[in-house]
């Protein structure tokens, strides 16, 4: 008794802190749901169906009233395209549900139908995936997306009904060559999402980007056990919804639960970016402003440094004296050493000193311009 006194003490506040308590909660509602499903599929495989696709079509709905509602506050648009190809995901789900052999809603069509209608679900999923990362620095016109998804669908649904699709199922030799390989594509699909979603992690927030990645990782499981069963009813195709639906409870968390619970850092990074954009842009501003200040400086203190002359100067026109502000008259040279740094050094000019010095004119050397 003392160590398990000694370890709630100890391991308490931890195990049931916030986040604690939130996996715990979530571990334990994920246990119970398929445990449930479980239990519903030993009573009816049909009741077990039902609730799988209805749990995918509930969260691809979500999905998509999510990014619709908040798509004027989305920087990036990768979310409002996701949830717009959700939105038929969803809708081809549902009637893979309703014409799910033994429902009896389209009693003239066999098991052929709704493995149809399953896979033109996952490609139209799986492609959306891979083409939403385009859009996660760029943004999409909604209705030209919304109205290309419900032409496309249509056209599906149409090839569908008519019987003009390839065929996906065969009652007496199970899945045909279409669906297996279609299943693979779908694989493969998912796998090029992953490495274009981590080609962009940076742009995704750490927690997200792993959600996201698990639930693709678990679609292409559940994809892969699609290719095995020999039986609507059968045991693999039940663990493939089992899959399925774990990989719907990780677009779940990812999309719907971060944000809504933590909306400030809902799935990209955009708010965060900025900030540290604008830090940076603070500090180089800052930088740039302490330069400004030192150039300033520096040229102040050389304009100190620099005497200028201007305006009128009184000088006398014979002997070249300068009269000061005081009205003193002066020689040239000291008035211009007065009023700037310039200095003087005296010598003779040979005019000069032909006139002066008439006697030493001839002893100059050549090429000699003055006497120091």
């Amino acid at each position: 008794m003392n160590w398990r006194h000694n370890f709630l003490i100890e391991m308490g506040p931890t195990l049931f802190s916030s986040p604690w308590k939130d996996r715990i909660f979530n571990g334990v509602f994920v246990g119970v749901l398929l445990a449930l499903l479980y239990a519903s599929s030993l009573y009816s495989y049909l009741l077990f169906h039902s609730l799988v696709e209805i749990f995918s079509v509930v969260i691809a709905c979500s999905v998509f009233m999510l990014a619709w509602n908040s798509r004027d506050f989305l920087e990036s648009h990768f979310l409002l395209f996701l949830g717009i190809a959700y939105l038929f995901v969803a809708a081809f789900t549902l009637l893979h549900a309703l014409t799910y052999r033994g429902m009896g809603v389209f009693p003239e069509y066999d098991a052929d139908l709704p493995t149809q209608l399953w896979i033109a679900a996952r490609y139209l999923e799986s492609l959306s995936l891979l083409g939403s990362v385009y859009f996660l620095r760029r943004k999409i016109n909604p209705p030209l997306v919304m109205g290309g998804y419900l032409a496309l669908c249509a056209i599906l649904l149409f090839l569908i009904f008519t019987r003009r699709f390839p065929s996906c199922f065969n009652e007496q030799s199970g899945l045909t060559s279409f669906k297996i390989i279609s299943e693979y594509l779908i694989c493969l699909t998912f796998a090029l999402t992953i490495a274009a979603m981590a080609f962009q992690r940076r742009l995704f927030e750490p927690g997200i980007f792993t959600l996201l990645t698990l639930a693709l990782v678990l679609s292409i499981l559940a994809e892969l056990s699609f290719t095995l069963y020999t039986t609507p009813f059968g045991f693999i195709n039940k663990l493939g919804h089992f899959i399925g639906t774990l990989s719907f409870i990780m677009i779940y968390k990812a999309l719907i639960e971060s944000g809504l619970r933590r909306p400030y850092q809902f799935l990209f990074r955009d708010l965060k970016d900025k900030e540290i954009a604008l830090q940076r842009a603070r500090v180089e501003l800052v930088a740039r402003l302490h330069e400004r200040d030192e150039l300033i400086e520096e040229l102040k203190k050389a304009a100190s440094e620099i005497k200028t002359l201007g305006g009128l100067i009184p000088i006398c026109a014979e002997c070249k004296k300068i009269r000061n502000d005081k009205g003193y008259w002066g020689m040239l040279e000291t008035y211009f050493m007065e009023h700037s740094d310039a200095q003087f050094s005296h010598g003779i000019c040979p005019e000069c000193a032909r006139k002066l010095y008439p006697e030493y004119v001839d002893d100059l050397e050549d090429g000699s311009s003055t006497l120091e």
